[in-house]
């Protein structure tokens, strides 16, 4: 029995000393700093954000396993140094190299209830998010770190210290990726990137185009609704006209200056008006025009000459300039509008 009483009396003193040593090195400040700037290096996205007491977020699109496992560079070098500890705050400094660039980060913690009433908790106190979003034309369409970002808030929380990678690379859009880096709580990044088009817009652009204007040649009027070409004469036209598609225009795509506007990375625009919620939306999606271009048709048919009211079958040859507004549109459709040139 006394056996037994020193060998529990021994445990309990082993573990009363213990609480203390935790305190200082498993579950210190400084520990906690490291414990999350690791999850970062190893873009664990889940991890990561149950260290930090933040405001409360409407949008987690930014802080993905994919967001941050894509990040173009994360902490490596890690050293940590406590400045400030108390009771119940703390300040760490973190010195870390993020892609090939040395930076500092000094983080303010948190104590929070204990573990079983024993052992400290701490967690990085950020008083704000760092953001991150996107200007210029088919912005909706950017990705992060390789990662499509769905509509929401106008700019996108994020972690840091990341260096993220912002840009294009879509089946209709492309742009190189620029890196900013995000190295403080409260950071507002915004990045303007110009996306170009693909080959695969100009041929989707080309197919629309040609669709369309086959779809005029099929009305039998000289000024088919709907259509930017047709036929005047002097002359009465008698019965119907037929028309036919001769050739169709090489689609080149060029900036339209019309619609260049900037967007966030996730539009927020709306509207109750559906029309102008289109318009909006195309605007916002737009930017790129078709450069004006000769189209080729022949119509045929019968008219009764105005002068000498003789009856005659004809057939003219017209050729008409055309040009279009490519609408890359939120859903990723290619809508092709055509307009006056």
């Amino acid at each position: 029995m006394c056996k037994w009483l020193s060998a529990s009396a021994v445990l309990l003193l082993l573990a009363v000393v213990s609480v203390p040593i935790f305190n200082l090195t498993r579950y210190s400040p400084a520990t906690t700093v490291s414990r999350y700037l690791n999850a970062l290096a190893d873009g664990n996205g889940a991890a990561a954000p149950g260290l930090v007491l933040g405001p409360d977020l409407q949008n987690t699109d930014g802080m993905t396993d994919e967001v941050i496992g894509g990040a173009q560079g994360v902490p490596t070098q890690i050293k940590t140094d406590v400045e400030e500890s108390g009771d119940t705050t703390a300040r760490v400094r973190a010195d870390y190299v993020l892609g090939s660039k040395p930076h500092s980060t000094v983080f303010t913690l948190e104590r929070i209830p204990r573990t079983w009433g024993l052992f400290s908790q701490w967690r990085i106190r950020v008083e704000d998010w760092p953001t991150l979003s996107v200007q210029g034309p088919q912005a909706q369409a950017a990705n992060i770190n390789s990662q499509p970002m769905a509509n929401g808030t106008n700019a996108v929380p994020v972690l840091f210290p990341l260096q993220y990678g912002v840009g294009f690379n879509q089946k209709y859009v492309k742009s190189g990726y620029k890196t900013v880096d995000v190295v403080e709580p409260g950071e507002e990044h915004s990045v303007t990137v110009e996306a170009e088009p693909t080959p695969a817009l100009s041929e989707e652009a080309q197919a629309q185009l040609r669709k369309q204007l086959e779809d005029c040649t099929k009305q039998t009027v000289l000024m088919p609704t709907g259509c930017v070409f047709g036929y005047e004469t002097d002359n009465t036209i008698l019965g119907d006209v037929h028309w036919e598609l001769k050739s169709v225009p090489d689609v080149e795509l060029v900036r339209d200056p019309s619609m260049t506007v900037s967007t966030s990375l996730s539009s927020s625009g709306d509207s109750s008006n559906g029309d102008d919620g289109d318009s909006q939306k195309a605007q916002q999606a737009g930017g790129l025009r078709m450069r004006p271009a000769e189209a080729t048709f022949i119509i045929s048919g019968n008219y009764r000459d105005s002068r000498t009211g003789t009856e005659t079958d004809f057939r003219e040859e017209v050729t008409e300039l055309i040009s279009a507004r490519i609408i890359l549109a939120e859903d990723g459709k290619v809508r092709v509008e055509q307009i006056e040139p």
